[in-house]
């Protein structure tokens, strides 16, 4: 038996539990987090620059420019990005209108600090995490932060949006990744668990 599908068998073995609801913009973590709305959300190839410029004028509540998936090179998503973020059309946005974030690499891999890089010092609003499994993961990333953010003696803390049911794992885990720091929304995705889980019914 596979071990997605032990992982199955103890997600319906669980009882349920009494659940309270979270408030991200002012637990004890991200106490300096701002509440929005994000009712909108736009996925944006960092490496098209059309797609790039003409995403400020959308109107999303978010908009995110992703590293991951939809970039196939990523040095030159990286590049076509950075470009975009230091360019007069996004140094002068209205950051109250429209949140920038960037999907970075997994943090399993080694790509994702330079997505860091590009995004920090692109002045983006946040990260979105995709492939996230446990609270440690998130930790590190804040620590990573935390570190850029004293360097530059900044003190607007960038937000983190894991994207926190793509695996198996993060599903068991989604409860403390939530409670992990900076933290201000949980994204879901119900595809990829079902693409990694074989449940055998006899």
């Amino acid at each position: 038996m596979s071990c997605y599908a032990n992982i199955v068998r103890k997600l319906v073995a669980r009882q349920p539990q009494k659940m309270t609801c979270r408030n991200f913009a002012t637990s004890s973590s991200s106490n300096d987090i701002k509440q929005r709305l994000r009712r909108t959300v736009h996925f944006i190839p960092a490496d098209n620059t059309k797609f790039l410029h003409k995403s400020l004028s959308l109107g999303a509540d978010t908009i995110v420019l992703d590293l991951e998936d939809s970039v196939k090179d990523k040095l030159v998503g990286r590049d076509t990005l950075s470009t975009f973020l230091q360019s007069n059309m996004c140094t002068s946005r209205d950051k109250d209108a429209t949140e920038v974030l960037v999907r970075i690499n997994p943090l399993s891999t080694d790509m994702w600090k330079e997505d860091i890089d590009v995004g920090f010092f692109g002045n983006v609003d946040g990260f979105m995490i995709p492939k996230v499994e446990s609270q440690d993961e998130l930790v590190m990333l804040h620590e990573t932060l935390s570190e850029l953010e004293a360097k530059q003696n900044d003190s607007r803390r960038k937000i983190i949006l894991p994207i926190a049911t793509e695996t198996p794992n993060a599903v068991l885990n989604i409860a403390s990744i939530a409670k992990s720091p900076r933290v201000a929304a949980i994204t879901w995705v119900s595809f990829f668990v079902v693409s990694c889980v074989a449940i055998c019914i006899c």
